[in-house]
């Protein structure tokens, strides 16, 4: 079966899959020989033939989860879904993680006539850490997850707008059918961009316990008050270091140097279409407009229109969906 068809199979009912990059280790049961320590992306390239180890047929059945050592993994981790039809790939902004795309999922499953993709970045969530990390970065690692020739549609909220901006470019060997970006930052003052350079080169700091890690990423992914801290979803951000918890984000991930938006839009080859929250401090529709599109503006909500209102925002981007 081609690799494309089995990955699609496998995708059914949002089935977990990661991309390998590097080294990957799963745990089974020590001397145990266990076919579902094969990566997912692995066993998609061997169910024909069978287990590379003993050639006996690998089980039927989605990919199993596996329990991953972030260290030792360079990973891009990843959620697919739907079988079939046109791709749309959903990216998350700096310092939080696909799960911000979770209140999207019953739109995706019931109004998406396609397949559809979640990533954590480089960086962020439940994907390894090594730097160099910036915008053509994480276009590039994205790329590397997608079919050759694959047309998508892309939406991107702050830096992952950006991101799916860069793509959209065609130097990344992506074919963008659109771009729908929301929350873009435009603007940053000096200030701001030595604050972020001062929290790239500043250590993880470490907590005590895990409700203080997870309030903090919360607070700095600027999703406090909008997740709830006591689900799945919040433990996501953070991770276990030596009985303490850390956040998941790598500090150094702020080091985007001086961001060019403008230039990046300017050079984009597919239709753009952007929103922004009525109340978003960080991307006024105003400045938003420089990059070279009307922008939508949705009424009451801020920067995080993804998360605090769900079903405004599908309907706003549905308005321009392109089958």
């Amino acid at each position: 079966m081609p690799r494309s068809k089995e990955r699609d199979r496998r995708a059914r009912d949002g089935s977990r899959y990661s991309l390998s990059i590097g080294r990957e280790i799963a745990k089974a049961a020590p001397g145990s020989h266990n076919h579902g320590s094969l990566s997912p992306w692995r066993r998609g390239q061997e169910d024909d033939a069978g287990c590379a180890q003993c050639a006996a047929p690998l089980p039927a059945g989605p990919a199993p989860k596996l329990e991953f050592v972030m260290a030792d993994i360079e990973t891009i981790w990843c959620e697919r879904g739907g079988v079939d039809g046109p791709l749309l790939v959903l990216l998350h902004g700096l310092g939080a993680n696909g799960t911000v795309w979770h209140g999207l999922k019953p739109f995706l499953e019931q109004q998406w006539h396609g397949r559809w993709m979640i990533p954590d970045f480089r960086g962020h969530g439940r994907s390894f850490h090594r730097a160099p990390y910036g915008f053509g970065i994480h276009a590039s690692d994205l790329a590397s997850l997608l079919e050759q020739d694959e047309e998508v549609t892309l939406i991107g909220h702050s830096m992952g707008g950006v991101v799916a901006l860069a793509l959209a470019t065609g130097i990344f060997g992506v074919r963008v059918k659109r771009v729908f970006a929301f929350g873009v930052k435009v603007d940053w003052t000096e200030a701001e961009i030595a604050k972020a350079n001062t929290i790239s080169r500043t250590p993880p700091r470490l907590f005590a316990t895990k409700a203080e890690a997870i309030d903090r990423h919360l607070k700095v992914s600027g999703l406090w008050g909008l997740v709830n801290p006591d689900s799945v979803d919040a433990e996501v951000g953070i991770r276990t270091l030596e009985g303490q918890f850390r956040l998941a984000a790598d500090p150094l991930t702020y080091a985007l140097g001086t961001p060019d938006c403008i230039r990046i839009a300017q050079t984009v080859r597919s239709p753009i279409s952007l929103l922004c929250g009525e109340l978003d401090p960080i991307a006024p529709p105003e400045a938003m407009k420089r990059l070279g599109a009307d922008v939508k503006v949705l009424p009451g909500l801020g920067h995080n229109p993804h998360v605090e209102a769900p079903s405004v925002l599908w309907q706003a981007l549905s308005e321009s969906w392109e089958f």
